[in-house]
C-alpha cells in the first residue's frame, strides 16, 4: 500500500505529462487527487488599477509636436 502522499506525487506527474488534460481519464483523477490532496485556497487578486493616458503635451521639434 502506498502513502496518500506518494499516490498523490505520482498522479500529479501523470497529469503534467498527459497529452490530453481535459480527457475524462484526466478528469477523473484530478477530482480523486483533489479529495487526497486538496488545493491551497489563493487569496483573490487586488483591484486592478485605472490606467489613464498621459497627459502631457507632444515634444516640440518632433513629428508629434510639429
Amino acid at each position: 500500500m502506498i502513502s496518500p502522499c506518494t499516490a498523490s506525487a505520482l498522479g500529479r506527474r501523470l497529469l503534467i505529462r498527459d497529452r490530453y488534460p481535459f480527457s475524462p481519464r484526466a478528469r477523473t483523477l484530478r477530482a480523486n487527487l483533489a479529495k487526497l490532496r486538496p488545493e491551497r485556497v489563493r487569496e483573490p487578486l487586488p483591484p486592478r488599477k485605472v490606467l489613464r493616458h498621459c497627459e502631457q503635451q507632444p515634444l516640440e521639434g518632433t513629428a508629434l509636436g510639429r
